[in-house]
């Protein structure tokens, strides 16, 4: 029976994959941008910093590695290669959900060790932090911007994420707290298992994971700014590079899901970046680049590992 099992969770496994494998390669096959000319001519005049975007994207992957081992660490030590089999199985996962919350859900399953109410917990603390990270960020710069005068729509943007700043601050920090205030509500009283793992979070990996996190929304930034860059759109490239950065924000609030999200990633950046250029095609053109490089390539990293991961028989919940 056990046997059995396996062979089904295997085949499972396979169609997974393929059928992950299969709708990427649709993606990309039915975006216009992709398959135009523009984008050919784009690639081959920028090899070298498409290059260089593809090795910042492993350097981004390494450190959500490193972050996610750290935060299991804290309860029940993994090993390399098992961290690293979450984050990109999650990576595929997280292409055919909203806002990527397949992520985390993925990479909990596919850990070797019992679900457990710990492994939930730090999921949504690595969540959390990477929000929490790309909202700093955002703050800094919006601030730089509204003192530049670009316009009142960053105005407006500065004081929604100065509010949402501030929730998610107190979330992070204070979730102990804010659980234990939960519990006491009736119908909420299951999450004091997960109040046991929080209080036994040294702080410092609420800061730590925060400072990997914000590392990551730097390098997410770089690697838009040397696409715009080899695009040769013209305007300040300080404020390009703030630019960058709020770009984060919006994929970060706004709803979406991986494989649809382009044009709305199109059209987020042509709203920004119109306020200092406007050059609709390179602006285009850079942001599927990103897309393809940061979401597809993943993606098609851990589909493929659906494709040959062994089936995992431990994901019961324990109580802790």
């Amino acid at each position: 029976m056990k046997y059995n099992k396996q062979v089904v969770r295997s085949f499972f496994g396979l169609l997974i994959g393929i059928a992950l494998l299969s709708h990427i390669a649709y993606t990309i096959a039915s975006n216009d941008t992709i398959t135009s000319a523009s984008f050919g001519q784009f690639i081959g005049q920028t090899t070298g910093v498409f290059y260089l975007v593809i090795i910042l994207l492993f350097i981004s992957s390494s450190i959500e590695i490193i972050k996610w081992k750290q935060l299991l660490d804290s309860q029940n030590p993994v090993s390399w290669k098992q961290a690293t089999m979450s984050v990109m199985l999650g990576q595929a996962a997280s292409f055919i959900t909203p806002n990527r919350i397949g992520d985390y859900p993925a990479r909990i399953l596919s850990l070797k060790s019992k679900l457990t109410y710990g492994s939930i917990s730090l999921s949504i603390m690595g969540a959390t932090a990477q929000t929490l990270a790309v909202l700093f960020c955002s703050q800094i710069a919006l601030l730089k911007i509204v003192q530049n005068n670009l316009g009142s729509i960053f105005e407006l943007l500065f004081v929604i994420n100065t509010f949402i700043l501030i929730v998610i601050t107190v979330l992070y920090f204070k979730l102990e707290w804010l659980s234990i205030k939960l519990s006491n509500i009736k119908y909420l009283r299951k999450i004091k298992q997960y109040i046991k793992v929080m209080r036994t979070i040294p702080r410092k990996l609420y800061f730590s994971t925060i400072i990997w996190s914000i590392l990551k929304c730097l390098i997410y930034t770089l690697q838009l700014f040397l696409l715009v860059r080899s695009a040769k759109m013209q305007g300040d490239q300080i404020q390009i590079f703030l630019i960058c950065i709020i770009y984060f924000w919006g994929m970060t609030i706004i709803p979406s899901i991986a494989y649809a999200e382009l044009g709305i990633r199109n059209k987020w950046g042509l709203f920004l970046f119109s306020c200092i250029a406007f050059e609709s095609w390179k602006i285009a053109i850079a942001i599927t680049s990103l897309w393809l490089i940061n979401i597809v390539i993943p993606a098609i990293i851990g589909a493929t590992l659906f494709l040959i991961k062994k089936p995992n028989n431990k994901i019961y919940a324990s109580s802790y």
